[in-house]
């Protein structure tokens, strides 16, 4: 996926690799917001989940490394079960930069549901603070949100609110548009975990046919099994 481009005075090398003091090749930068933010192999993963990261406006390492200390504080204030200082210093990350720290966000929502066993103020951050004014423009955060409430492992089945999670799905539609495959599959996701089968087939099939080539395969093994899930519902009834 990369291009390959020959410098045979070497110019680039002496402005790049030789600035940077870098001893190795391959080396890549990764550049965003007129400066670098990422050095380092192509072929590590580290290096794509980065420049995935960067291209979605979810990296900044000065912004990270100044959130470091706030973040650490935040950690050990949740292992210590002190909510309060956990919640101001998660808060404090997170309006530092809502899109960078979506993830800090999202720690957050699970240490008020998991660790608090606090369900309704947990859905009331995630409605009234991440949906309608955090995440409120970010289509891809608020997928997140519904991913992390329909299917993540951490949360048992009564900490799952599927409305809460169809919302932050379907205002995700909404932002990325109605032909957008990511928005597609995860609004099909919610459903089918909310039993609306038919529904969840729709969503996934037109997923599927708005894909790109390379990412038809996933998303017709989403389809199967949302195809399967239902046979079996039905079989079961």
């Amino acid at each position: 996926g990369f291009t390959i481009a020959a410098d045979r005075r070497s110019a680039t090398h002496r402005a790049w690799c030789k600035k940077a003091e870098i001893r190795y090749l391959p080396a890549g930068f990764i550049v965003g917001k007129g400066r670098i933010m990422h050095i380092g192999q192509p072929r590590d993963p580290d290096f794509i989940n980065i420049l995935v990261q960067v291209l979605t406006g979810r990296y900044d390492p000065i912004l990270q490394e100044e959130a470091q200390p706030k973040l650490k504080q935040a950690r050990r204030s949740r292992k210590q079960k002190n909510w309060r200082m956990a919640t101001k210093w998660y808060d404090q990350v997170v309006t530092m930069d809502p899109r960078v720290f979506s993830m800090v966000a999202l720690e957050r929502f699970e240490m008020v549901l998991v660790d608090m066993d606090e369900n309704e103020l947990a859905y009331e951050y995630a409605r009234e603070t991440l949906i309608d004014r955090l995440f409120a423009a970010d289509a891809a955060a608020l997928r997140m949100l519904a991913v992390k409430i329909s299917e993540d492992p951490a949360l048992a089945d009564d900490q799952r609110d599927l409305d809460v999670a169809a919302l932050a799905a379907e205002r995700s539609l909404e932002l990325a548009g109605s032909r957008n495959p990511d928005a597609l599959a995860c609004a099909a996701a919610v459903h089918f975990h909310r039993g609306e089968y038919r529904e969840a087939i729709r969503l996934q099939t037109q997923a599927y046919f708005n894909a790109r080539p390379v990412e038809k395969a996933a998303h017709k093994g989403l389809l199967n099994g949302y195809r399967k899930g239902s046979q079996a519902a039905i079989a079961g009834k």
